[in-house]
């Protein structure tokens, strides 16, 4: 999920070639049951697939975002126009349809990620002004708002990710400018106001960092990822409660590589995607966390495949979506089932498309966003496969 703020349309191809949903409810602990109890346990019930269809869209602007608490209620978020004339766009799904929602503007303003808790809490950010200043808007399930933020003096600043784990805490991660050189940028919302912790890839010294995603399963554990250094090498830190600190990341066989979107569903479980330039293509990088480690899960199918958005509903079940070469770029949805990635039946959107967010309410329900080859906008609904009710023959 490369979310750049005030990006052109023609842009997105570059972003879905990978150089660049928010945080699930986190899972109980693991624990080793006793000889007597071990008995009563069942085994957890396997997914159904997933039946992938498209779904109109209102108006002329691409979503690059969504964001579903529920089945019945998503958020999706964007911009309308180019640049400098930009305003913010914002699209929410009933269970039936989307609609545009009214937003509040002070021009050349875009958003690039939503986080919704429920039908009546969604936080959202960007950026707004000619210059480029962090913006977030919020709604109460009536109206959106902007609430202030802080800003880092005069310096460009762009909000890309966002991810919150109740109405009293929110993490929000990009970047900000001085002068040529680029800085990650984190904002932290404790209920009352927003502010900026300090950010450890400051210690790094390349002076060209940025933060793309970031996902928080409770206040005291979030991941966030990105890219550093002007080699643009894969930048993961991590938060626990008191403070950031920066883990050692995966390595991907050759090239420089980034991750652009992760989503955890518990300290012990996140999947991270992006991908890696080996000199001559793209390829996709998918790495899970387990806790302790980084570990490299490599995809099927395409010589070339990008990914560049994740959405887990538990650690047995994730949604990632991108694009696929090589060639024209084509829409591309997959899908982890514990141990491995698959490609489901989806209906093909045609060259030149691509898929830009996605989020998983639960194993039943996905939501995907994206374009089409002429940047108008698309979308797409993922419910579960209906059982077959054609009679048995004995």
């Amino acid at each position: 999920m490369i979310r750049v703020l005030l990006w052109p349309i023609g842009v997105a191809v570059v972003l879905m070639l990978g150089l660049a949903a928010c945080g699930a409810s986190p899972a109980a602990p693991s624990r080793s049951p006793s000889v007597a109890h071990r008995q009563s346990l069942q085994p957890s019930p396997v997914p159904r697939p997933l039946a992938w269809s498209f779904v109109s869209l209102p108006g002329d602007s691409p979503i690059v975002d969504v964001s579903c608490p529920s089945p019945v209620f998503c958020a999706g978020v964007g911009q309308i126009g180019p640049n400098a004339a930009s305003s913010t766009l914002i699209e929410t799904w009933d269970g039936k349809r989307w609609s545009i929602t009214p937003s509040p503007d002070s021009g050349s303003s875009g958003l690039n990620s939503v986080s919704c808790l429920s039908p009546a809490k969604c936080v959202a950010v960007g950026s707004t002004g000619s210059i480029g200043q962090a913006l977030v808007e919020t709604w109460d399930g009536t109206r959106w708002s902007i609430t202030p933020s802080p800003r880092q003096g005069n310096a460009r600043s762009t909000l890309i990710a966002v991810s919150c784990t109740g109405p009293a805490y929110c993490t929000a991660v990009g970047f900000y400018e001085t002068g040529p050189l680029s800085h990650a940028l984190i904002e932290t919302w404790n209920g009352t106001r927003w502010s900026i912790p300090p950010s450890p890839s400051l210690s790094l010294g390349s002076g060209n960092d940025s933060l793309a995603d970031v996902s928080c399963t409770s206040p005291a554990f979030c991941l966030a990822v990105g890219y550093t250094g002007p080699s643009r090498h894969a930048l993961i830190e991590t938060w626990n409660g008191t403070r950031w600190s920066i883990t050692p990341g995966p390595s991907p066989r050759s090239g420089y590589d980034t991750l652009a979107d992760v989503s955890c569903t518990s300290p012990a479980f996140c999947m991270a995607v992006g991908g890696y330039f080996t000199g001559q293509n793209s390829q996709s990088l998918t790495t899970t966390w387990n806790g302790i480690r980084w570990s490299i899960v490599y995809h099927p199918g395409f010589n070339i495949n990008d990914v560049g958005a994740v959405s887990c509903a538990s650690q047995a079940f994730c949604v990632s979506v991108g694009g696929t070469g090589p060639g024209a770029v084509s829409a591309l949805i997959e899908t982890w089932s514990g141990a491995a990635w698959s490609i489901p039946p989806s209906p093909r959107p045609g060259d030149g498309a691509g898929l830009l967010g996605v989020s998983c309410a639960s194993p039943s329900f996905c939501a995907a966003v994206g374009f089409y080859s002429d940047a108008t906008p698309l979308a797409e609904i993922g419910r579960p496969v209906r059982p077959s009710t054609a009679p048995r023959h004995s």
